[in-house]
Formats: C-alpha cells, structure tokens, sequence
C-alpha cells in the first residue's frame, strides 16, 4: 500500500509539472502585451524597465524563474497588482473558494445522496418526484438559480445579504447555488448505483434470510452503491474548491474565480500560472485521497494497490 501511495505521488509531481509548463507556453505563445491595456498606456522607457524587471523578453529564463519559484512555493510578483505578489492574491483568494467550496459539497452530498437513494428505492410518484428535482439542477444554470435565490431570499424576504462577504448570513446563498449542480449529479450517480445493487444475488440472498429491508439497503446495498459517487468527489470537490466565476461574480465572493479569469483576460503569467498551478495540484491531491478512501471500502482495490 506504501509503494501504491508512492507511485501515485510521484505521478501526481510529475502531472503537476507538465501543467505548468504547457500552461506558460501557451501564456506566452498569446498575442498581446501583459504591460499594456486599453485602460492603462506606459511611457516607453517604463515599460522598457518593466520588462527588464520581469524579463519578459526571455521566454526561457522567465520560464526558469516561475519555476524556480514554484519549488520555493514562491510564484513572483504579478503584472497587473504592482503592489502585491501572486503568494498575497491567493492567500486572501484561497481561503475563500475553500470554504465556499467545502460548504457547497458538503451541501451537495447531504441533498444528492438521500435524493438518489430516495429515488431507487421509493417507485411511483416520489421517485419521478426525486428525478425532476435532480434533472432541475443539473439543467437550470448556477447564475439563474443565484439570481432566483438572491430575488427571493435577499430582496423579497430580506433575511441574507444581496451581496459582500464576510459574514455568516452571506455563506448560505452561494452555498446552495454552487451546491446545486454537483447534488443532481450525485442524486444521479446513487439512484444509479443503488438500482444496480439491489439487482445484485447477495441483496435477494440476504432479504431471502430474513435481514431487515433497512439492514440489507443501507448496510449490504448502500456502501456499494456509494463507491461511484466516491469516484466523482475528488474531481468535484477539487471543482467546487477554486470557487465558480458566475457564482463568485453574482455574490461578489471574493474568492479564486475572479483572479483567474482576470489574470487570463491580462495575461498576467504569473497569477494565471499560480491558479492553474494550484488548481491542479487540489484535483490532484482530492483524486489521491479518494482513491485511497476507495481502496480502505472496498477490498478488491486494496488488492491491486498491494500488487
């Protein structure tokens, strides 16, 4: 099991490393100029100084910096913040999508999971119910149900904020609109898994023995039935964890969303690399941990990893 975490560690480095060098090839290869926008016009001899503070003009040795950085866990200053490095942005940013993030999946789990089962289990008008309310989130996008939530909950009925952060009152309304879309996927994934279960002969076997229904579904059909929904949280949490543009604008969430989208509009290298740098190392680490969770679950991947 050690030489399995191993092996997928040193997989997980070497992954990082090729996303952030085919990253800055193509922030390089991108017509334009990172010193100048349409808003902002330097002098010549500034902007010859910022390039040689940069060292823009040396797609190499820059290359060797940001990376040099990046051992260091140092990603350099940025283009468009003179006053900050990329290391402050994320630190305040970070934060942030995390707790959103974290929030919104466990939110996600604590809908989806019921939902689905709820479903497989109880045929007829419930189970059609279940399944409409599953195929609403995934269909309705995240800045109509924000726009929705924020209508009702914050103009309406004036009991959350329409806007800020900072404050517990303001958590919920994002939580549930960047929830929705991963809940209907999960309710999916275990109405699926469950159904298929409940197929399975030791299920018939041990309702055949007399177990109680409520045993055999959540003790013998459920953990098999969670397997792939386990599968699909470490990708979607990692997802859930850098925070959504649409969700972080219609909120005005401070979080890894705006910087991101921001640094590619700027083509600030050096913040755009640090969150997709950062980005893949969470999807990166979630898959790792899954996959670990998965092997403790189930027996036959403990097997393998043990080969």
């Amino acid at each position: 099991m050690i030489r399995y975490v191993m092996r997928r560690v040193g997989l997980g480095v070497l992954t990082l490393a090729c996303v952030y060098a085919v990253t800055f090839l193509m922030t390089v290869s991108v017509p334009g100029n990172p010193l100048q926008s349409s808003e902002r016009r330097l002098a010549p001899e500034v902007e010859a100084a910022l390039r040689a503070r940069y060292d823009v003009d040396h797609n190499g040795r820059y290359f060797l910096q940001l990376f040099s950085g990046l051992m260091r866990l140092d990603f350099g200053p940025t283009f468009q913040y003179p006053d900050w490095s990329c290391n402050e942005i994320l630190a305040q940013a970070l934060p942030v999508s995390v707790l959103l993030g974290l929030s919104a999946m466990l939110t996600a789990v604590l809908i989806g999971v019921p939902l689905g089962a709820w479903s497989a289990v109880r045929r007829g008008v419930a189970g059609a119910a279940a399944t409409t309310l599953a195929l609403l989130g995934t269909c309705v996008p995240t800045f109509i149900t924000g726009a929705c939530l924020l209508l009702c909950f914050g103009v309406w009925l004036k009991i959350a904020p329409v806007g800020g952060w900072g404050t517990i009152s303001a958590l919920p309304l994002p939580t549930i609109t960047l929830a929705l879309p991963f809940a209907a996927y999960i309710a999916r994934l275990t109405r699926v898994g469950m159904e298929e279960a409940l197929r399975q002969d030791f299920i018939r076997t041990a309702l055949a023995r007399g177990i109680p229904e409520r045993r055999v579904l959540w003790g013998h059909a459920f953990p098999v039935a969670f397997l792939p929904v386990l599968s699909y949280l470490g990708p979607a949490t990692a997802q859930a964890l850098t925070g959504s543009f649409v969700v972080e604008k219609v909120f005005s969430v401070p979080g890894m969303g705006q910087h991101f989208v921001n640094a590619a509009l700027n083509r600030d290298a050096g913040l755009l690399i640090a969150c997709v740098t950062v980005y893949a190392a969470l999807v990166i680490a979630f898959n790792l941990a899954v996959d670990l969770v998965h092997a403790w679950i189930d027996p036959r991947v403990r097997g393998e990893a043990a080969t």
